[in-house]
C-alpha cells in the first residue's frame, strides 16, 4: 500500500501533483511524481481529496487515516487490512458481494479497465 503525506502534495490550477515516495513496484525507493487533473462533475478526485482533508482537519502528516465509530479522524495511516474492508463494504453497499473483492482490486480493476481501452502493457505498466 502506498502511504501519501500531505506534504507530497502540490496544488496546480488544472489539478494535484503527488509524489509517491515508494511503491510495490519501485522497490528501490526512487519515487515517482503523477499529476492528477480536475475532472468535470460531481466525482472529481481532485475535489474529493480536498474535502476529505479539510472536513478530517488534516493539514499535515498521513492523507488516508482511519475513523473510528464516533467519526473521529485518526492520526495513523490505514492499514492494507482496513483498505480491504472498506472496498467489501462499499461493494456490499452497492449490491455486490464483498467476497469476490479485496483490497487488491481497486489496482486489479484499474487494470483491467485500462486495457480494455486500448493501452498498451508498456503504458499500464507505468
Amino acid at each position: 500500500m502506498v502511504a501519501i503525506r500531505c506534504e507530497d502534495i502540490t496544488d496546480h490550477a488544472n489539478g494535484l501533483e503527488i509524489l509517491i515516495r515508494r511503491s510495490k513496484t519501485d522497490q528501490a525507493g526512487a519515487g515517482r511524481t503523477v499529476f492528477i487533473p480536475h475532472a468535470k462533475g460531481a466525482r472529481c478526485p481532485v475535489k474529493a481529496l480536498q474535502q476529505w482533508l479539510e472536513l478530517a482537519g488534516i493539514g499535515s502528516g498521513q492523507v488516508f487515516r482511519a475513523v473510528n465509530r464516533h467519526d473521529r479522524v485518526g492520526s495513523a495511516a490505514l492499514s492494507a487490512q482496513s483498505v480491504a474492508l472498506i472496498v467489501k463494504a462499499a461493494v456490499k453497499r452497492a449490491g455486490g458481494d464483498p467476497s469476490a473483492v479485496s483490497g487488491h482490486s481497486i489496482r486489479a480493476g484499474y487494470v483491467t479497465t485500462a486495457a480494455e481501452t486500448g493501452l498498451q502493457p508498456h503504458q499500464i505498466k507505468e
